[in-house]
């Protein structure tokens, strides 16, 4: 049955890769857009197709290794009208689809930007994906009623089929103080996880972690309950995000990352980005595990990337700087930074914390610290060689009603290619689900 699945699936992502590749380059936009944070050992690779499927991969220093199956397998499903399925619109696999506006990267390579349209058209999100210094990348999703009528129980789901450090097996976590679900496979000797959290401004409502078929259909039911898996299965994890209106004109903003971790017997967990004025002090609570069975001495270390001044305490505002931690127990440690007065608005600074182990062994991990406000950024050159210069690859698809809508012939072109592609294998896919049941 495992294989039946496996080819199922496979099946699924190729046909809604070929769907994007199979539009014309010169009147749509182009497959996909990717952005990574760097060549060494750990390093981001992030993708967003012009349908809004994702893939995520690691660099293991010698090459770059899928962290989602397929790798395309990452999706978002927005609910206009509680858990109607009528009203839920999704990037890919659950008809009716987003609508594909544009698709584009930043001028730096760090930024992809997208946007779409739901509910014929009176309903635009723009999805934001970034990568920064650090072992995780940021989504933010804004999605704005352009209508003139209030939409009530939006609800917002985003999650995927995990393939931890290209391997497809997963046990279920969930951790209470950084409120992020994710999976670990210590069975095949992977120390790694990977996990999936939300900004503490943009909290979640539901998390859920299981097998990965079962973790999409909680998904498209809305079910998802706050629950994990915590044994070693073909794993999915996903959040999901409730707001009670949305009147005409407003945006319901949605912030929410993705992270990995190494360790080497010891496992420290960053928790999400803060934002702050110049002169504020920010804490950040992260965690530090003993996955090792007897005692384990470290001594702790606190960095800013721009040299801002930085403490580590324990709860109670004592120093922290050695810790002895018992076999399989862990510690928050606090880390104080603070933000100069003279910073720039927009500037950003990483915040990494590192533990050194007797062994000469070291952990760590980083997030990030952002100054109020915008920054002053100088607007990019105009491409010089129009679509050769690849500064873009993904142009507006305009509609007479001025949201960004596309006309009837490429409407029609849409649905007909979606109808052809993806209709026999979603339904056949979803045949098999129910007879494995």
């Amino acid at each position: 049955m495992r294989s039946i699945q496996r080819l199922f699936r496979a099946f699924l992502v190729l046909t809604l890769t070929a769907a994007a590749l199979m539009l014309p380059a010169a009147d749509s936009p182009a497959a996909e857009q990717t952005i990574q944070n760097g060549t060494d050992n750990g390093s981001v690779r992030v993708a967003v197709q012009d349908s809004g499927m994702m893939a995520v991969w690691r660099y293991d220093g010698s090459a770059w290794v899928e962290q989602t199956f397929g790798p395309y397998s990452k999706i978002s499903l927005l609910f206009l009208d509680g858990a109607s399925t009528t009203m839920r619109f999704s990037t890919a696999g659950w008809d009716p689809f987003w609508t594909p506006v544009s698709n584009t990267t930043s001028a730096d390579n760090s930024t992809i930007t997208s946007v779409f349209l739901a509910a014929d058209n009176q309903v635009r999100i723009t999805q934001t994906t970034s990568v920064t210094v650090g072992p995780y990348y940021r989504m933010q999703w804004a999605i704005t009623n352009l209508g003139s009528a209030t939409y009530n129980d939006l609800r917002f789901a985003h999650g995927e089929d995990t393939y931890l450090a290209g391997n497809d097996m997963g046990e279920g976590h969930f951790d209470n103080a950084l409120q992020m679900v994710y999976v670990t496979n210590v069975a095949a000797g992977i120390a790694d996880l990977m996990g999936f959290y939300a900004s503490a401004d943009t909290p979640f409502s539901y998390y859920y972690q299981g097998e990965f078929d079962n973790n999409y259909d909680r998904m498209v039911s809305w079910t998802m309950d706050n629950t994990v898996v915590p044994s070693n299965l073909d794993a999915g994890y996903s959040l999901g995000w409730i707001r009670a209106s949305l009147a005409p004109g407003e945006t319901w903003t949605i912030v929410a990352y993705e992270k990995f971790t190494q360790s080497v017997g010891v496992q420290i967990l960053a928790p999400a980005e803060q934002e702050g004025d110049p002169g504020d002090t920010l804490t950040y609570a992260f965690t530090v595990r003993n996955l090792d069975a007897g005692h384990m001495d470290m001594e702790l270390f606190a960095e800013s990337a721009n040299g801002w001044t930085t403490a580590i305490v324990d709860g109670s505002g004592n120093t922290l700087y050695n810790v002895d931690l018992a076999g399989g127990a862990e510690i928050t440690a606090y880390v104080r930074v603070t933000i100069p007065a003279n910073a720039a608005p927009g500037a950003t600074d990483s915040l990494t914390l590192m533990a050194g182990l007797l062994s000469g062994d070291s952990s760590s991990d980083t997030t990030a610290t952002n100054v109020a406000g915008e920054a002053v950024v100088d607007p990019p050159a105009a491409p010089a060689g129009g679509d050769g210069d690849h500064w873009y690859s993904c142009g507006m698809v305009v509609g007479t009603d001025g949201k960004g809508a596309p006309g009837p012939a490429e409407a029609a072109g849409l649905v007909l290619l979606y109808l052809a592609i993806l209709l026999a294998p979603v339904l056949a896919l979803k045949r098999f689900h129910r007879g494995k049941r």
